[in-house]
């Protein structure tokens, strides 16, 4: 890396930089741990990043799924259980998960909420399948409801 251009982008060189980690703030060379307060500062920093970062991400997500299955829903005139089910329910956990994750209460088990939160909406989306009746489901149907089924969960996990 040359220095320059690393000064130019008000950036460190490498070794610079490694030696700042190492020496300074302890950094162990094959955990990449740091020894004492500053291991303790990067996991709050990274916490409160990740937890504001997830907790748009499930509200994002659940504007998407309300907006994406209600036009399911009208245009196939699906039974209330199923939308309930399918939309309601599912929308209604990832806003609580968001928020959960937003609270002040709450905020010590953000990581907890989000999971559970998507876990049960996923749940949710699949248990719908249940009450609608099988002879009302095409094969076409079904390869697009599994496929839609996996995709959400890759999105939400």
């Amino acid at each position: 890396v040359d220095v320059e251009t690393s000064a130019a982008r008000g950036a460190l060189a490498r070794d610079v930089n490694r030696r700042v980690r190492t020496a300074l703030l302890g950094q162990r060379y094959w955990s990449n741990r740091f020894v004492g307060r500053a291991e303790e500062e990067y996991q709050l920093f990274i916490s409160q990043y990740r937890r504001c970062s997830v907790s748009r991400r499930l509200a994002v997500a659940a504007v998407l799924l309300g907006l994406s299955t209600v036009y399911d829903a009208v245009v196939n005139q699906r039974p209330a259980s199923f939308v309930a089910l399918r939309t309601a329910a599912p929308v209604a956990l990832l806003v609580v998960g968001s928020l959960l994750c937003r609270l002040r209460a709450t905020r010590r088990w953000w990581r907890l909420a989000a999971v559970v939160a998507a876990c049960c909406a996923y749940g949710s989306v699949l248990s719908a399948d249940a009450v609608e009746p099988d002879g009302a489901w095409e094969a076409c149907d079904k390869d697009a409801n599994s496929v839609w089924q996996l995709l959400w969960l890759i999105a939400a996990m």
